[in-house]
């Protein structure tokens, strides 16, 4: 069990992993959490002789003396050695895979193989570990490679309520920004309360601060994990793919594109991308390297738990080795980007970041209407509904059920595909702006999120990401544009990306604005990045001439 949804009531959310019956961790969606446990609890009370005749199964052990710290912090060093000296973490994957009941053995055998050296020697790191365990084992496990570590608020405590170890939150990374400029330091790593979000820190030329998610270190890291890492697909004679979210940046797909890797695309959550990756590796693939823009991420080597401190050790062994090649001193980080936006044209991207507006009151009402007032008690007990209401008033809006959410979610999805088709025009001071591809999920009959790619004149120039938060009524949004440049000289045009980021992101934050789905205009709601949807929104405005929506 983790959690890292904490709130001032206590935890709000949990992330269950079992073992199942071949031996494998997987994790739980909501539904087997909430529900299909229940359902199963509830129905084995209700037949006891049924509980009885059932058979026990012992699938594992708990060991209460086993020195897990110790076990992670060997795992991350070793593998990051193993790259360093030219050896494959493909391969160890493979051994840790193949001897399950076992894996301490197969550390000590490979351990054996390589000489303890100091492969991150040079660079400076600053560690945002906000009283959580992660920021401890960062810090042992980079110090032990050679990098010189600078931790803030190391000292672990009980935490409750509101909190600081959230790297999503912009202004939690107010301090950490600070000391990676007082200390001229490398970049720097901020974790979240449980450990298994971390987000890479790192100063530009221009005094400007920017974050790396995961998403984008695929980008980052994929190349190296082929070259360098062991996962040719000539060599291992195996299919190479990486899995992304919805929510994750289309760099990927470029990148994997050019690299001859397949690129699958999920809903957001964790469940989503473990149990695409499992398909594919019973189809007998090998998925290096999957992620979301949240926070999580994943490499093959360190199985199906999520490990932020092994991604950002790669990580900055490859900075380390290209800060030593170039002969750079500072913003290393920014010159590795552009080094990899060269070599592979097409991956630079103006991204909006993740933003999340409320649900207005108004849509709560038409919820009510449309999913709600017909369904007998039972069935709005069944549901957690119970005896929601928003005639009650605007306070229905602080934490309603969670099929209030997700009916929203489908609600404004539905009103998306139906206004929002493909070939959909609209007319703009810089030409013709066309809808060209809507893509659209469902579960158990409910949308969950649409994702809307446009062109301008011909061209496609970006794509908006339309969903919702799980447990608050809450929108998750961001959009994204391939970064416009001359083909010929590669001389970036800043005016053009600019003016396809606000055709983008306006068109739609408009049409959500004027229908009251979300109260992104009104000056007494504020949400992370509003600054950002108000200049796009106007931008947009002023950009298009006849906008057929209103």
């Amino acid at each position: 069990l983790t959690a890292s949804h904490v709130t001032g009531e206590g935890v709000s959310g949990f992330k269950v992993t079992i073992q199942n019956q071949e031996g494998e961790l997987t994790s739980l969606s909501t539904k087997q959490i909430k529900k299909e446990s229940l359902d199963i609890v509830e129905n084995l009370l209700n037949d006891v002789n049924k509980a009885k005749k059932m058979r026990q199964v012992r699938l594992g052990s708990y060991c209460q003396d086993r020195e897990v710290d110790n076990e992670s912090k060997r795992q991350v060093i070793l593998l990051t050695e193993l790259v360093a000296q030219t050896r494959s973490i493909y391969e160890l994957g493979q051994a840790i895979r193949n001897q399950q009941d076992d894996v301490l053995s197969v550390l000590e055998k490979w351990e054996r193989g390589i000489s303890a050296t100091t492969p991150l020697k040079g660079l400076k790191i600053v560690i945002e570990a906000a009283h959580t365990p992660s920021g401890k084992l960062a810090d042992q496990i980079l110090s032990a490679l050679g990098a010189e570590v600078v931790v803030l608020h190391p000292e672990i405590r009980l935490l409750s309520g509101q909190h600081k170890a959230d790297p999503s939150k912009p202004e939690n990374l107010e301090e950490i920004k600070r000391k990676i400029e007082e200390e001229k330091a490398d970049f720097g790593l901020a974790f979240d309360l449980d450990g298994d979000r971390c987000t890479i820190v790192y100063r530009k030329k221009d005094g400007n601060f920017e974050s790396l998610p995961p998403d984008t270190l695929i980008v980052i890291l994929l190349p190296f994990l082929i070259q360098r890492c062991g996962y040719d697909s000539e060599r291992i004679n195996k299919k190479i793919a990486v899995v992304r979210d919805v929510l994750g940046t289309e760099a990927v797909d470029r990148i994997c594109a050019q690299l001859k890797v397949e690129t699958y695309q999920t809903d957001a959550g964790y469940v989503f991308l473990k149990a695409k990756v499992k398909e594919l590796r019973d189809r007998g693939y090998v998925v290096p390297i999957y992620g979301e823009s949240s926070g999580h991420g994943w490499l093959d080597v360190t199985g199906p738990i999520e490990n932020p401190i092994a991604i950002a050790a790669l990580f900055a062994l490859l900075m380390k080795e290209f800060k030593e090649a170039q002969q750079i001193k500072e913003y290393a980080v920014e010159d590795l980007l552009a080094s990899i936006s060269s070599k592979y044209p097409g991956v630079d991207y103006r991204r909006s970041g993740r933003f999340n507006p409320c649900y207005q009151y108004h849509l709560l009402k038409i919820i009510y209407r449309q999913y709600v007032a017909s369904l007998p008690e039972e069935a709005r007990c069944s549901l957690g509904l119970g005896s929601w209401n928003p005639e009650d008033g605007p306070s229905c809006l602080e934490n309603p059920p969670q099929m209030v959410i997700a009916y929203g979610k489908d609600y404004c999805i539905r009103a998306m595909l139906k206004d929002f088709p493909e070939g959909k025009e609209f007319e703009t001071q810089v030409g013709k702006l066309r809808v060209v591809k809507v893509d659209a999920y469902q579960e158990d009959g409910l949308y969950r999120y649409i994702d809307i790619r446009l062109a301008l004149n011909g061209d496609y120039i970006g794509r908006f990401i339309f969903r919702a938060s799980s447990n608050d009524p809450n929108f998750v949004c961001s959009f994204e544009v391939p970064v416009v440049a001359d083909v010929g000289t590669r001389q970036l045009d800043e005016e053009k990306t600019k003016t396809n980021f606000a055709l983008v992101g306006g068109v739609i934050l408009d049409y959500l604005d004027s229908n009251q789905f979300s109260p992104l205009s009104n000056t007494e709601v504020h949400f992370s990045g509003k600054n950002q949807v108000i200049w796009t929104m106007e931008r947009c405005r002023k950009l298009i001439i006849k906008n057929p929506m209103l």
